[in-house]
């Protein structure tokens, strides 16, 4: 039995022409999607989120696509509830052929290769992101700065999470202003 309320089973997507109403799609409850937490959307359109769901006797946190959305959208599970310790961004990245997929928990993003392979691993694991002094450290969402290399995430508790993605290393930034969590970041110019 899942143990987290289901608060949302719907994702929007929008219709071809811009000033089209988006389109609502429903999931279907067969599909254990209890709530959607992150998305983006990759090159070919379809919707790519990370999901608190059940499947079997098995409740956690998962990764979906909605595959033609403006179409025919349909459901994919492409990683089981309880394969991601706690949802986090999901972002999609040189133009379209990289997910990333932050894990809270871990204090990781992992880097998947799109078109998606079933039974793909990640390519590279980026992280896991400092902690301070009390051994806490969270970080939520972001993103790379024009060139992909460098990724700013806004952590839970208080400060941004900077990596150089080439060798994997990370400080933290801290400010005054930064008093309660922040849970995105973004570099201007990025890489969109």
């Amino acid at each position: 039995m899942c143990t987290r309320p289901r608060t949302s089973d719907r994702i929007a997507a929008p219709n071809p022409a811009p000033s089209s109403p988006p389109t609502l799609i429903a999931l279907p409850s067969s599909d254990n999607v209890e709530n959607v937490d992150f998305m983006d959307v990759d090159a070919s359109g379809d919707i790519w989120f990370d999901y608190y769901g059940c499947a079997a006797s098995v409740c956690g946190y998962g990764l979906g696509e909605i595959t033609a959305p403006t179409t025919q959208p349909a459901f994919v599970s492409i990683l089981a509830p309880g394969s991601i310790g706690f949802a986090g961004g999901v972002y999609v990245s040189k133009h379209g052929s990289v997910l990333d997929v932050v894990d809270q928990n871990a204090r990781t993003t992992s880097q998947y290769a799109l078109p998606w392979v079933a039974s793909e691993k990640p390519f590279r694991v980026l992280g896991p992101t400092l902690e301070n002094s009390a051994g806490d450290g969270d970080p939520v969402s972001g993103g790379f700065d024009k060139y992909e290399g460098r990724l700013a995430e806004g952590d839970a508790y208080g400060w941004l999470d900077l990596g150089v993605v080439g060798n994997n290393t990370w400080a933290i930034v801290t400010n005054p202003d930064y008093s309660s969590g922040i849970e995105g970041a973004a570099y201007t110019p990025s890489d969109k």
